[in-house]
């Protein structure tokens, strides 16, 4: 059985198996998610502002329009991630893979702000932006 707990530990849920789970518009603000496996999981339109997710494996993740407005993504499994529309700013993905999924699927990065987001040691390779994805200043892309 998972937990998912807020960040001063009260559990919010008991959850089997995370994977593909569907947050879609669901409040997980200061949620601790940390380490969990939730491949494939929905979590389009979703707040996850101070979510901390570090250590996740989120591959094939779907995040578009999600707030991730100062979350923990450090270390975080992102490849073929959906994250089209989602605002980074404040996020951590210090050493997060956002590279291509084992099929060759780019993580998605279209109209992200990530423009305000701690990016050392990320891996971008193969993603997908365009020239309404915002980047760190710092970050040549």
């Amino acid at each position: 059985m998972n937990t998912i707990e807020d960040r001063n530990g009260n559990i919010i849920s008991l959850v089997g198996d995370l994977n593909g789970m569907d947050f879609d518009s669901v409040d997980l603000s200061d949620v601790d998610l940390s380490g969990k496996v939730m491949e494939g999981a929905i979590f389009a339109d979703a707040d996850l502002s101070r979510a901390n997710l570090e250590g996740c494996d989120l591959y094939w993740a779907v995040f578009f329009r999600a707030k991730l407005k100062d979350a923990n993504l450090r270390c975080a499994r992102l490849c073929g991630a959906d994250f089209s529309l989602s605002d980074f700013s404040g996020a951590d993905l210090r050493g997060a893979n956002l590279s291509l999924d084992n099929l060759g699927g780019a993580t998605q990065l279209q109209g992200a702000n990530l423009s305000t987001s701690l990016v050392d040691g990320a891996n971008f390779s193969g993603a997908k932006y365009d020239s309404s994805t915002r980047f760190p200043p710092n970050l040549i892309q």
